[in-house]
C-alpha cells in the first residue's frame, strides 16, 4: 500500500483565513513542494497544522502549544486528503476552538469526521465514522447497531477534552470498535490514516532553535531491530550533557554510518561519531553514558559543538532525506529548509530531491536560488489576502526562469492575488529615526 498526502485546507488558523494547497497536478503526486512568500504570510502555518494533524491521529494530547495558533473569536478547520494509490481517497476533518478553563487556554473540539471514496469516477465521499462534540453524537458507516451509551460518550469526550486530544483516535474508542466483527470498514480507515501520520516527519523552528542554543540535533530515526521499532527523534547532544541510556547507544551505531554515507558527499571530507566520556549506573540498574559528538575532517577531530549552524542543521535532517528518497510513503515537511544553509548547496539538494525522491518533500523557504532549479508546478506562493493564502503562479512559460518571474510579479503585479506589500524605504528611514529618538 502506497498512500501520498493529496490536499490540505487550512481555516482561520493563526494569520491564514482560507488557504488550499494541492500536492498534485494532471501528471500525478508532487514529489517536492516548496512554499514561498513573504514574512508573516502563512508559510510556517502550514507545518505547524501538518504537525498538529499527525498528533491528533496519533492520540497525543496537544497541549497549550496548539491553542497559540487560533484567536477565541474564530471557529477553525483543517481538512486533509490522502490518497492510497489505485485504491481510494481518505479524508480527515476537525472543527474546533480556543476555550479557556480555570485560566488555561485549550482546544475544545467541536467535530471530527473520516470520509472514504473509491479512486474512480463519479464517486462521491461516504461518512465512516463523525463525532460531534456538541450534540453529543457518534456515527458509524457500517455499524448501524453499534451504539455507546451516553455515559460511556461522556466519558469518551471528558477524557478527549482533558487531554486535548482527538476523540476519534483515541485508544478507548478502538477498544470499543475491536469488539465488533462488523467495524472491518471503520477499523481499516483508522488503520490508514495511522499509517499516514507514522509516516509524517516534521522538522519545525523548534529543532532550529535546538541548534541556535547549541543544546543539541534533533535527529530523525526510523528502524526495526529483532523485535523493536524505532521511530521518532533521537538527541545529538552538542556537548556532554547528561546522560543516555544503552538504548539511544545502540540507536547511534546503527544510524551514524548510514548518516555519514550522504554527509561526506554533502559536505566534503566531513563525517560525525561520538566518544563516551562518562559511564555510571542509572535508577533502573543499567548503564548511562555521558556521550559526546565529533567531527573529523581529514583525520582531525573537532567537537561538533563548534560547527557551524548549518551543519548542525544538515546532520539533523540527513536521515529526513534518506527515508524521503527511498520510501515512497514517507512525507517530510521542513519549516525553513534554507536557514544556515549555502544556498548553492540548498539547491543542489533540492534539485536531487525533486528529481529522485519516491516520497513527499513539503518545505518553506527564503532562499530564491530554489525557484531556479524547481519546475513551476512544485512551487506554492503564499500571497498578501488571508482568504486565499496559497496560489500557483500564472503566466509562466517553459522558458521563464521562474526566480526572475517571482520578483517581477512582486514588483509590477499581475497575479491572481497580491504577493508583496512593499515597504516605503523612507517611512522606514523616519521610522528608525523616531524609534531612536529619546523621550522627552
Amino acid at each position: 500500500m502506497i498512500q501520498k498526502l493529496k490536499s490540505i485546507i487550512i481555516e482561520n488558523i493563526k494569520n491564514v483565513k482560507y488557504g488550499e494547497i494541492y500536492f498534485e497536478t494532471s501528471e500525478g503526486f508532487l514529489n517536492t513542494t516548496g512554499i514561498y512568500g513573504q514574512n508573516g504570510s502563512g508559510k510556517t502555518t502550514v507545518i505547524d497544522v501538518l504537525e498538529m494533524i499527525k498528533e491528533l491521529i496519533q492520540g497525543k494530547k496537544l497541549g497549550s502549544k496548539y491553542s497559540g495558533l487560533i484567536d477565541f473569536e474564530e471557529i477553525s478547520k483543517v481538512r486533509i486528503e490522502t490518497e492510497i494509490l489505485n485504491e481510494s481517497i481518505n479524508r480527515y476533518e476537525i472543527v474546533f476552538k480556543k476555550v479557556n478553563i480555570e485560566g488555561k487556554d485549550s482546544i475544545e473540539i467541536l467535530s471530527e469526521t473520516l470520509s472514504k471514496k473509491l479512486n474512480k469516477k463519479y464517486q462521491k465521499f461516504k461518512t465512516i465514522i463523525e463525532f460531534l462534540s456538541r450534540e453529543k453524537t457518534i456515527s458509524f458507516h457500517t455499524l448501524s447497531k453499534f451504539e455507546l451509551s451516553e455515559d460511556a460518550l461522556k466519558i469518551l469526550k471528558s477524557v478527549s477534552m482533558e487531554n486535548q486530544s482527538s476523540f476519534i483516535f483515541q485508544q478507548n474508542l478502538l477498544k470499543n470498535l475491536n469488539d465488533f466483527s462488523r467495524a472491518d470498514y471503520e477499523k481499516k480507515i483508522l488503520d490508514e490514516f495511522k499509517s499516514f501520520a507514522n509516516n509524517l516527519r516534521i522538522y519545525t523552528s523548534e529543532y532550529g532553535g535546538l541548534i541556535s542554543a547549541n543544546f543539541m540535533a534533533p535527529v530523525s530515526i526510523y528502524y526495526s531491530e529483532q523485535d523493536s521499532t524505532y521511530n521518532g527523534i533521537v538527541p545529538v547532544p552538542l556537548g556532554p550533557q547528561g546522560y543516555l541510556s544503552n538504548r539511544f547507544i545502540n540507536i547511534y551505531k546503527h544510524i551514524l554510518p548510514q548518516m555519514n554515507v550522504l554527509l561526506k558527499q554533502i559536505v566534503p571530507g566531513i563525517t560525525i561519531g561520538y566518544d563516551v566520556r562518562d559511564t555510571r549506573l542509572g535508577e533502573s540498574g543499567q548503564d548511562e553514558y555521558r556521550v559526546e559528538f565529533y567531527s573529523t575532517r581529514d583525520g582531525k577531530k573537532f567537537s561538533l559543538r563548534y560547527e557551524s549552524d548549518g551543519i548542525k542543521k544538515i546532520i539533523a535532517l540527513l536521515n529526513f532525506l534518506i527515508e524521503v528518497y527511498n520510501d515512497p510513503n514517507i512525507i517530510v515537511a521542513i519549516d525553513e529548509l534554507d536557514s544556515g544553509i549555502f544556498e548553492f548547496l540548498l539547491g543542489e539538494i533540492v534539485s536531487v530531491i525533486s528529481t529522485g525522491s519516491k516520497g513527499q518533500v513539503i518545505f518553506t523557504s527564503h532562499n530564491l536560488r530554489v525557484l531556479e532549479v524547481l519546475p513551476k508546478n512544485k512551487v506554492v506562493f503564499s500571497t498578501t489576502n488571508p482568504s486565499n493564502r496559497y496560489i500557483r503562479l500564472k503566466g509562466v512559460k517553459t522558458t521563464n526562469n521562474l526566480r526572475d518571474f517571482y520578483i517581477r510579479s512582486l514588483l509590477v503585479g499581475g497575479q491572481e492575488e497580491e504577493l508583496y506589500i512593499s515597504k516605503n524605504a523612507s517611512n522606514i528611514r523616519r521610522a528608525l529615526k523616531k524609534a531612536g529618538q529619546k523621550n522627552d
